[in-house]
């Protein structure tokens, strides 16, 4: 077993939409440092087997498989999380969908089920895991929204509206529950290459390899995102270096959003 630091030993993260991409990256980035982690998501073989690796290298870790959108379930999360570790400090909740369609074009059920799962779905979980981080003296949430919510995104009104509305979401639990000693910060990731990209390039007239590389070109860094440089924020944001760092929104894109539009 590996321990990078022991800064969250004792501590429980939970982290949403963790069977792969940005989640999974936190996840084992929590886990390094020394925290019991519940890997939440919606496929039980992906999420079953992030988890078994996580203990199979010596980390206290575990899964559960449910939708973010139904409240109950996020309930169930928290619960088991409380149950197999004592207790919650820390909720990435980064559970998410991507998807297209212009305003006159999406369907009324794609719209809800976009904000069901991404904006509502941060909303369930952080109302199940916040009277635990209380009642423990206090917690972090840290939310991902988008480069998207920054400048936008061409045909992705849901997506666009979803990820705007995380920023909301977390700026209003840092000043509602601060006084509880809970800080919240929501993560907006330029281009990161994960299963959802590889997903969202795969549309005709797109290819993964231009997409990305016309993303690289944007960045001064010369290069898109991968999951761990997201993940490593995350966790850095939850720690006491990070102390005072509440309702704030933290770019981490590799400095796209400054070029996007520039001569």
């Amino acid at each position: 077993m590996e321990i990078r630091d022991t800064e969250f030993a004792g501590m429980v993260a939970v982290v949403t939409g963790g069977g792969g991409g940005i989640g999974l990256a936190a996840a084992e980035s929590f886990a390094e440092q020394g925290a019991s982690v519940l890997v939440v998501g919606r496929d039980p073989a992906k999420i079953a087997a992030a988890a078994k690796a996580m203990r199979d290298r010596g980390y206290p870790a575990s899964s559960f498989a449910g939708d973010v959108s139904s409240e109950r379930d996020c309930l169930a999360f928290a619960e088991q999380a409380v149950k197999e570790f004592g207790r919650i400090d820390f909720l990435f909740a980064n559970a998410a969908i991507a998807g297209f369609g212009k305003l006159l074009d999406i369907s009324s059920d794609d719209w809800h089920t976009m904000l069901g799962i991404n904006l509502t779905g941060a909303f369930y979980s952080a109302r199940a895991c916040l009277p635990h981080m209380i009642a423990g003296g206090g917690g972090v949430v840290v939310i991902t929204s988008s480069d998207c919510a920054i400048r936008t995104c061409y045909k992705s009104v849901a997506y666009v509206t979803s990820k705007h509305g995380l920023i909301g979401l977390a700026k209003s639990i840092a000043v509602d529950y601060g006084e509880h000693g809970v800080r919240s910060i929501a993560v907006v990731p330029g281009v990161v290459e994960t299963p959802g990209l590889h997903m969202w390039y795969a549309v005709p007239g797109h290819s993964f390899e231009t997409g990305t590389a016309k993303a690289a070109a944007l960045s001064p860094l010369g290069r898109i995102g991968q999951p761990r440089d997201i993940g490593e924020v995350v966790t850095f944001l939850c720690s006491r270096r990070a102390s005072w760092v509440t309702g704030a929104t933290i770019m981490v894109d590799g400095g796209m959003t400054v070029t996007y539009g520039a001569d």
